[in-house]
């Protein structure tokens, strides 16, 4: 290749790159909806709510998936952004915080919500706990009645019921001993006239509670709390959120049985559609506001 020609295409390979650049630039200029994903990280919880360039993450699945949980988090933000408004951890088994240690090691996180609870038989809830201590995060413990206000996105926890003080430093307020189900972060989202529960491993009977408390009202999602489990999605709480589409979290063919046969013929029973991230992986939630549709 003579000169004039290897300038020609030079001049062709930078002309290429910068339209890429262009592209990839426009297609991730953000709008003005509500992304809620649900994202496919096996026998796992991990929600992504994401408006213009503010991101809250809702739990972080089980280490093993945390490729799936970077994948699903990168596809919905721009290549330039790298911070976190917030992320919610529910409560610290490990297929809800232990991807979380990546998103540490990669992200800014600016806030940090738990529900103060140790889980002292867990290296890698050591090692998460740790990532927070070494990279300054502000950890809150959270609790009914604390809320976050992210853009246009609105987070209410809802349970549990708080025993005193709220606020503290995660590292210095730890709870051991207590059930970590029992007293997972329970979660409202409000989008305009948009509603989703988010209910972490919630078992029924505290559902139960959330519905005598009457702090439930129709929704227009529902992430089934437990990954379907027949311990939890109590007829109590399907009359009171009413929600026109259910939401399972679940890995395929894990030890557990999950989702339960008789949470599928409740969601039956009730006429309400779901989807299950082992068999449609990431499930994509957009909204205006007003209208929503699944993506």
């Amino acid at each position: 290749m003579d000169e004039k020609h290897k300038k020609v295409f030079i001049r062709v390979l930078l002309v290429f790159w910068f339209g890429l650049f262009i592209f990839l630039f426009f297609k991730k200029l953000p709008d003005n909806n509500l992304h809620l994903i649900f994202c496919d990280v096996g026998q796992g919880d991990a929600v992504v709510a994401r408006y213009k360039n503010n991101q809250v993450l809702i739990d972080g699945g089980p280490l093993s998936e945390a490729g799936k949980l970077l994948k699903c988090l990168d596809g919905q933000m721009a290549f330039w952004d790298r911070t976190l408004e917030a992320v919610v951890n529910t409560h610290p088994d490990e297929d809800h915080f232990g991807g979380l240690t990546e998103i540490l090691k990669r992200y800014k996180v600016k806030m940090l919500l738990v529900n103060g609870e140790d889980n002292p038989d867990s290296p890698l809830f050591a090692d998460f706990e740790k990532l927070i201590s070494e990279q300054k995060v502000y950890s809150k413990i959270a609790s009914a009645g604390v809320a976050l206000k992210v853009g246009r996105l609105y987070f209410d926890i809802l349970s549990p019921e708080s025993e005193g003080e709220n606020s503290q430093n995660l590292l210095q307020n730890k709870v051991s001993g207590n059930d970590n189900n029992k007293n997972s972060l329970v979660t409202h989202l409000q989008f305009g006239d948009f509603d989703a529960l988010l209910t972490g491993d919630l078992p029924a009977e505290e559902e139960q509670v959330l519905v005598w408390r009457k702090i439930l009202f129709p929704v227009e999602v529902l992430k089934l709390a437990h990954h379907g489990s027949k311990a939890s999605t109590s007829d109590e709480i399907l009359a009171a959120t009413k929600p026109q589409l259910a939401i399972i979290s679940v890995g395929k063919e894990n030890r557990f049985g999950h989702p339960g046969k008789e949470v599928l013929e409740k969601l039956n029973l009730n006429g309400i559609k779901f989807l299950r991230t082992d068999e449609a992986g990431d499930v994509e939630i957009v909204s205006d506001g007003k209208g929503w549709r699944i993506k």
